[in-house]
Formats: structure tokens, C-alpha cells, sequence
């Protein structure tokens, strides 16, 4: 699809290309944009349009054209982009050649995105000031949705622009396309030989007291100039028109139209495929019900169909009903025709990917269905969903007691892989959980506030709070000077300040955007209580406090990531550092250079952590499966190695009631304690997590109550000496 946002001017004779290139490289910009993105902006603009290079990843960058000003407390957005779904890496270029044409290439010279106009008389780049987007339609062209608002790639709905009108699809999820609508209804059907469609803003009358937004028929009338407005297949699969009024400074944006929405739209919004997510029956354009075999359920963001992942084992599909629904498939496919039930049944069972079907009792109709999504409440009862579900023949009674007591246990379960925990400084029972998604290697993130609810046996967790990301969080603190507030490390590099007390919708209450590369350890100075730490994959510490914007002071002296950053708690100044470098080392913030370098492992260190009680005691944790305690006043031997983890350890606490007692966390699914003055120094092992451990802590008020996360996505609170699925 061309956008025709910017403009070339023809050759005259001796006129020269007014070439350029620019290199993705240099500080990102300070202002808040859609996506939560990180960018560069270039000197291509006209107000409100600028050419940028932008990512929601590391190290893969968009060439984009953003919308908005500076000036005014709105969002930023993204309103096209040159390399959808080919990102580029750092150092890219972006070029106006001699020959004419126009060329986005990485620092390698590999061309990815080019507008093969070489030698066709194109002189120079210019980015018309009034932002309209003329689609120029040759034959099928499309619109393709954004896959996420972290991944840029290509989502999986499509607009596509045929001969006789507009049609939309959902991709990748059966072995051809399905249409979630078509121009049958008129709506978007082209009169005449529809070789062109233009979107386009314009005032209605002479008087301009409203301006009407048009592609094929009205979709919007703003009461103001909608000039700046642009046509965007959304995430979700919504076809929708964003409106950008400049004089105004603050809540610039509106979406003045959304295809599938009782009040700014054609369709009812619960037409939407996506709109109850995964899985849902909607009404009145809210979720209602999330269907089971226990009938209808509150509906929750986690409401899905049933697992099939077991298909191909044999096992025997059974099947609910869900009375009075349909769905997009019901209204834009015929479906395989009149079957009697059973035959409808027969072939839904034979294919892994059908998760169910549509059945018209009435007229013996059936649509088979490889996507569910949202069902759509209407009042014949005779329209009817079957879901399926595997129930295996036999079941082993181990597993299933495991099951039981399993949803006994004193635990949480999160969303996204667990990352860190921490618990309160100020309240007992109150815990900051860090998580990732897919791993933590792609995705976005959510921090949790969870707290303890005490009851005779196992204690109950309640979630108090929740806070998405656009990227993982891979750890987490709480202010030392005030209860509410927490800090994030984001895998966007970015450090976001929470306020637990406001709604989400008020939250981050602040984002702090230096390290280049992901941020991966936080913490607070429980001394002064006024600053905190960074640690980040750019090989850099930062320094920061609440009153300044940016930070105090930059560390530079690790040559690899750094994974772990851990203040003194017996000085306000002093902290440590562990890096993939294999070295730790301590630092004074009044001192121009490190104090202290310690060679401590001869494989990267993960984690470090101070003893509480001896201010020259240190413990590092290595991919090498040990951990190491020293005193820093004597470096040429630890005092301690303890070895007993089977796989690296990935992070380290030293407790807060027993001078020699520490505990760590390991990707060999295991928690540990230890003393490491005793003979014996394994003290306990825990083998409660069923995928990597990552995160540990062990409270400050409450003395042996320790708390564990990892990779299966559950958080267990446990009172040592106890079994933590107890």
C-alpha cells in the first residue's frame, strides 16, 4: 500500500538530487509515544509529521512518519511505516541516492525497503503539511494489522481492497483465509468500476461546522477539522480512523470511527472476532460469560477454549453446548451446509485444529470452526456453539492428586513467566512480583502487588494491583521511603516508577528512558533512601533519584552486561556490581573510578548481594552453579564456595535474621539455603517449581518467610522448614 505522504519534484535539466543519508544511531528522544517506543527522530518534518526510526524491541528498528507535536501532552503515534515486519538494527541507514531512488539499508549495505525510483527524474523528499492518505488501488491491495504493540511484524487480520468491494480476514489460523466481513451487506461495496478508493477528510458544508470522513461511505463527521486524520487496520482487527485536532494542547487524539462499534460504527461491536479476546460470549458489546463444561462462567481476560494440544494422543473429544450464539463465520461463510449433528461432530473431531462448531438446529446447518473468539448473544436459542474438549480415558492418579493439591497451595499464578519478587519493606504480607512473557525473550510484561491473606492452614494470595508493559519487567523494588512506590527494570531498557495506591490507568507514574539496551536489575538505597540503581545489558549502572528527570551519574567500567546491582545496607554510598565480564565490583558514588574489582568467578556472574550484619561481606552466584562469599578487605580467596546447584544460579539474598545464612534461586528448578560458616552449609532445598527459579526474597519483617518465583508462572509464599506446596 502506497502512501502518498510525501512528495518528489521532476528533474529539469541541471538540477541536482538534493541527496541525503541518515544513520539510526544517537540518544532516543525523550517524549511518550505509542507503543511505548523508543525512537530517533530525523530532520524530515513538517509539522504535525516527522520522519523517525523507532523500536518496541531491542535492536529492531522502524523508518516510521509520527504524528503529533511536542508541545502538547498528547501521544505520539505511528501513522506508517516504510519496513513493516522487516526491522532494521542499529546503524541502518536511510538514504536519498544520486540515482533518485530511495533506499532504507542496514549498516551491512542490505537493502530492505526501497521505492525503486531511480532515474525517474526525482530530485528531492518533502512531507506535505496537511498529512491526507490517498490509497491508490491496483488490483488486490491490502491493509494488514499490527501483530502487537511490542512486535511491528504483521498481525493476522488483513483488510483487502477486491474487485467488487472490502473484505477482511483473519490469517495464520486455518488453512485459508476467513472473512470476519465482506461488502455483501453494501456497506463497503464499490459502485461503478472501483479501480480507485480514496480516504479522505473534508468539510461537509461551506461553513465547515463538520467535516465527514469518507472511504467508500461515511465513517466519521468530527464537529472540528479532521484534516489530520488516517485510516489504520488496528491490532485487534478493528478498522478504525484516528483524528489529530492541533490547536488543542491536551487529549488531541480521538478515534472518530471504529468498523464494529454500536457508537462510532457500521457493526455491532460484538462482531468483532477479537473482542472478548480468546474466548467469550458478548452482549451489548460487553463480555458476559466465559463458556465451560460448567455452563457459563464470569468472563476474565484468561478465559480461553480448551486445550488441544493433546490431540494427536488418541484421546477422545467430548464437546459442550452454548445455547444462542454466533459468530463471524455464521455471518460470512456457508459453512459446510446442512449436516445432521452428528455428521457435524464427526468431522469436527477428526481435525486437531477445529475447536469447535456452529449449529443451526433448526435448519441442519453447520459451520465448522478453527476459531471460536467471540460469541455474539442472540435470542434465537436454536443457534447454538459446541466446543470441544479432550478428556483422557485414563488418568494417573498421581498426577491428578498432584492437581489437588496443587490448587491448595499458598500460590499465585501469573500471566507471564515470574522474573523477580520482592517483599515490603513496610507491610508483612505485601509482595512486587516482576514478569515476562514467552520467557522474557519476546513480549510484554506485568508487575503484580500481591498480598497475603492469613487463614487457619495455607494463606491465600490476592492480587491488590497490576500493571502492564509493552516489554518484559525482569526486576522490581520498593521505595524505601514511601510505601506505595516501586521501581521496574524493563526490557526496553527503560526504569518505570509504579504508584500501587493509583489505578492502572494513572500508572507509571514516571519512566526514565537512558540505558540502551535492556534493563535487568533495580535497586533502592535503603539508607538514604532518596536514590536508586540501575543496572543494564548496555554494560552501564546508572544512578538515579524521584526529583530529576535524568539521572545523576553514569557508571562505565564493565565490558559485558551487567546482570546485578546491590547497595551497601550499612552505607549510603557504597554498592556493588556483578557483570557477565565475571567480575563484581564495589563503588563509592563520590569516587571518579570503581574501589574494588573482584575476578570472583571464571564464568559470567549473575547475581551479587551484601551481608546484613558485616558491611565487608559480599556474595556473588555464577553461571559456574556456585556462589561465593568474600570479604572484600581480603579478595585473593572467597571465604566460602558453596556448590550444590546442578545448573547456573541465577540471583542470591542474604537474610535479614541470621548474620550467615543466605538463600538462592537456580535454573535448576530448585531454591536453596544455606550457612556458609557451617560444615554442612546446605541447609534446605526446595524443589517446588516445575520450570527455572529466577526470583527469591526473604522478608524483612516477618523472619523465615521467604517468597519464590520462576518460569512456570506461579509465586510461593512459604515459612521455612515448611514444604512450600504445603
Amino acid at each position: 500500500l502506497l502512501l502518498l505522504l510525501a512528495s518528489a519534484t521532476r528533474q529539469t535539466r541541471g538540477q541536482k538530487v538534493e541527496t541525503f543519508t541518515y544513520v539510526n544511531e544517537g540518544e532516543f528522544g525523550p517524549y511518550i509515544t505509542e507503543y511505548d517506543a523508543s525512537y530517533r527522530v530525523l530532520p524530515i518534518a513538517s509539522s504535525p509529521f516527522q520522519f523517525a526510526f523507532y523500536n518496541t524491541t531491542p535492536d529492531a528498528f522502524y523508518l516510521a512518519l509520527r504524528m503529533g507535536t511536542v508541545r502538547s501532552e498528547s501521544i505520539l503515534r505511528w501513522v506508517w511505516e516504510a519496513n513493516r515486519g522487516r526491522p532494521v538494527r542499529e546503524n541502518a541507514t536511510f538514504s536519498l541516492l544520486p540515482s533518485g531512488n530511495l533506499v532504507l539499508a542496514e549498516a551491512d549495505g542490505r537493502v530492505v525497503w526501497t521505492t525503486n525510483t531511480a532515474n525517474k527524474g526525482v530530485v528531492g523528499l518533502k512531507v506535505l503539511p496537511n498529512g491526507n492518505v490517498s490509497l491508490r488501488l491496483r488490483g488486490p491491495n491490502k491493509l494488514v494489522s499490527r501483530k502487537s504493540a511490542v512486535d511491528g511484524s504483521f498481525g493476522i487480520y488483513s483488510l483487502v481492497f477486491g474487485p467488487g468491494g472490502i473484505t477482511m480476514y483473519i490469517n495464520s489460523v486455518a488453512s485459508k483465509p476467513l472473512a470476519y466481513y465482506n461488502y455483501s451487506d453494501g456497506l463497503l461495496s464499490f459502485s461503478g468500476p472501483g479501480d480507485s478508493v480514496t480516504f479522505v477528510c473534508e468539510p461537509e458544508t461551506e461553513d465547515n461546522f463538520a467535516w465527514e470522513c469518507k472511504l467508500i461511505i461515511n465513517l466519521s463527521r468530527p464537529k472540528y477539522n479532521a484534516t489530520l486524520s488516517f485510516l489504520r487496520l488496528d491490532i485487534d482487527g478493528n478498522l478504525a480512523v484516528y483524528t489529530y485536532y492541533d490547536p488543542v494542547d491536551y487529549r488531541a487524539w480521538e478515534k472518530t470511527f471504529a468498523f464494529f462499534s454500536d457508537e462510532k460504527g457500521w457493526l455491532n461491536g460484538c462482531g468483532l472476532t477479537s473482542k472478548c479476546g480468546a474466548f467469550g460470549v458478548c452482549e451489548d458489546e460487553m463480555c458476559v460469560a466465559c463458556p465451560s463444561k460448567d455452563g457459563l462462567l464470569g468472563w476474565s481476560t484468561s478465559c480461553a477454549t480448551p486445550s488441544l494440544a493433546a490431540c494427536k494422543e488418541g484421546v477422545t473429544p467430548k464437546y459442550y453446548k452454548v445455547e444462542g450464539v454466533e459468530n463471524f463465520l455464521s455471518t460470512y461463510s456457508d459453512g459446510e451446509g446442512a449436516q445432521k449433528l452428528e455428521e457435524c461432530k464427526r468431522r469436527c473431531s477428526m481435525d486437531c485444529k477445529c475447536q469447535g462448531f456452529l449449529y443451526w438446529e433448526k435448519d441442519s446447518r453447520c459451520w465448522l470452526a478453527p476459531l471460536l473468539g467471540t460469541l455474539s448473544k442472540v435470542s434465537n436459542s436454536s443457534h447454538v456453539a459446541y466446543v470441544k474438549y479432550l478428556k483422557r480415558e485414563r488418568e494417573n492418579s498421581t498426577s491428578r492428586r498432584s492437581r489437588e493439591d496443587r490448587s491448595a497451595m499458598p500460590v499465585f499464578k501469573t500471566p507471564f513467566s515470574g522474573y523477580a519478587v520482592r517483599f515490603s519493606p513496610f507491610y508483612e504480607g505485601r509482595l512486587l512480583v516482576a514478569t515476562s512473557q514467552n520467557f522474557g525473550i519476546l513480549g510484554n510484561g506485568r508487575l503484580h502487588v500481591l498480598d497475603l491473606l492469613p487463614s487457619p492452614g495455607a494463606p491465600g494470595i490476592s492480587e491488590v494491583a497490576a500493571f502492564d508493559t509493552a516489554d518484559g519487567v525482569y526486576d522490581c523494588c520498593w521505595s524505601e521511603s514511601h510505601d506505595s512506590l516501586a521501581v521496574s527494570a524493563v526490557a526496553d531498557g527503560s526504569l518505570k516508577l509504579w504508584d500501587a495506591s493509583l489505578p492502572p490507568s494513572a500508572n507509571p507514574v514516571r519512566s526514565f528512558r537512558e540505558h540502551s539496551r535492556e534493563a535487568h536489575s533495580v535497586d533502592w538505597n535503603p539508607v538514604r533512601r532518596d536514590s536508586f540503581l540501575s543496572a543494564s545489558w548496555d554494560d552501564s549502572l546508572k544512578l538515579w533519584t524521584l526529583d530529576r528527570p535524568a539521572s545523576l551519574r553514569t557508571f562505565r567500567e564493565h565490558s559485558y552486561c551487567v546482570y546485578s546491582v546491590a547497595w551497601s545496607p550499612r552505607h549510603a554510598d557504597v554498592f556493588a556490581s556483578a557483570s557477565g565480564d565475571r567480575t563484581v565490583r564495589v563503588w563509592d558514588v563520590r569516587e571518579p573510578v570503581s574501589t574494588l574489582v573482584i575476578p570472583a568467578h571464571d564464568h559470567e556472574i549473575l547475581s551479587c548481594d551484601w551481608n546484613k550484619y558485616d558491611e565487608c561481606c559480599l556474595a556473588t552466584a555464577s553461571v559456574d552453579k556456585t556462589i561465593r562469599v568474600w570479604d572484600i578487605r581480603a579478595t585473593r580467596a572467597p571465604l566460602a564456595n558453596l556448590a550444590g546447584h546442578g545448573y547456573a544460579v541465577r540471583r542470591i539474598r542474604f537474610s535479614p535474621h541470621r548474620e550467615s545464612v543466605l538463600l538462592s534461586c537456580s535454573y535448576d528448578m530448585t531454591v536453596c539455603m544455606w550457612d556458609y560458616r557451617a560444615e554442612d552449609a546446605l541447609i534446605a532445598r526446595y524443589d517446588h517449581h516445575t520450570e527455572f527459579a529466577v526470583g527469591i526474597d526473604m522478608s524483612v519483617l516477618v523472619e523465615g518467610l521467604i517468597a519464590s518465583t520462576g518460569w512456570d508462572e506461579v509465586v510461593y509464599v512459604w515459612q521455612h522448614g515448611t514444604d512450600p506446596r504445603a
